[in-house]
């Protein structure tokens, strides 16, 4: 049957229609196949969209990644860096070791010297006092025998005149400090009525030191006979008498006889010899 419109103008309606006509579009979608593949077309392109923002998201976090990348690599860089001059300070610090060692051993090498050294210097030391010691010995030995000789000529000079008992019995002042440790002794006059010393009454001169509760009766002659020491023993038995005390009777002698030894040791009487000369004879 003819419609009285021909195909081109059939073509021209049904692309207005489509156009123009929301509903008309759908039906012929529909009748087409084309509305569950623009509804598909649909939901493929809101899966898209959703695609789109997870790509999105995707870009901006591999954006932050790439920077937070680049910050790390920024840090490797400044540690890579700080590592290098870690490593210079370190090679620095090795050679200064090294210096320092090679310092160490040469102190040691000089402190090993020096105590060598100083091992000689005391045994050179040692011997010097060794020296000095002998030399103070000798000196010494020689000023025994000068204060020796000196008291003998004081002894002769006395026993000839030349020189009074008051000058010798300064001249015999050291023997008595070496015995007492004093320079001095008391003088005492004591009146003998009964003549014990001399037989007779009489004033009796003595010298005594009392030290420590000691009583010591100091007789200093220029030459000692046996007489000398009876008398010496006559004097303390006197001094016992008055004060209550037995003294120790101690003689320092210039010369002395060898008999007087005898009567000392038999009257309990101390010689003490200033000068050792064997064989005098008063």
């Amino acid at each position: 049957m003819s419609t009285g419109m021909d195909s081109e103008a059939l073509k021209r309606l049904l692309l207005e229609l489509l156009r123009s006509d929301p509903v008309f579009r759908r039906a012929a979608a529909a009748e087409l196949g084309l509305l569950e593949l623009l509804e598909r077309m649909g939901r493929l392109e809101e899966r898209m969209g959703e695609h789109t923002a997870a790509i999105r998201a995707l870009q901006e976090q591999a954006v932050k990644l790439w920077e937070a990348v680049k910050t790390l690599q920024e840090r490797v860089v400044g540690l890579e860096e700080r590592m290098v001059k870690l490593e210079e300070r370190v090679a620095k610090l090795e050679e200064q070791m090294v210096k320092l060692w090679e310092a160490v051993k040469a102190l040691e090498e000089r402190i090993a010297k020096l105590e060598e050294h100083m091992v000689k210097l005391q045994e050179q030391v040692v011997k010097l006092w060794e020296k000095v010691e002998e030399h103070s010995r000798v000196i010494r030995r020689f000023e025994e025998r000068f204060s020796e000789l000196q008291r003998l000529t004081y002894a002769v000079a006395h026993r000839f005149g030349v020189i009074s008992e008051a000058a010798f019995r300064e001249a015999l002042k050291d023997v008595i400090e070496e015995i007492f440790g004093v320079g001095s002794v008391s003088k005492l006059t004591l009146r003998d009525e009964e003549g014990i010393v001399y037989g007779y009454p009489s004033e009796v001169d003595i010298d005594v030191v009392v030290r420590d509760k000691q009583h010591v009766i100091i007789e200093v002659k220029s030459r000692v006979d046996p007489g000398d020491v009876r008398i010496a023993a006559l004097k303390a038995r006197l001094y016992e008498k008055v004060y209550g005390v037995k003294p120790r009777v101690l003689i320092v002698a210039g010369l002395v006889h060898p008999k007087a030894y005898e009567a000392a040791a038999r009257l309990g009487v101390e010689i003490k010899p200033a000068v050792k000369v064997e064989g005098f004879n008063v």
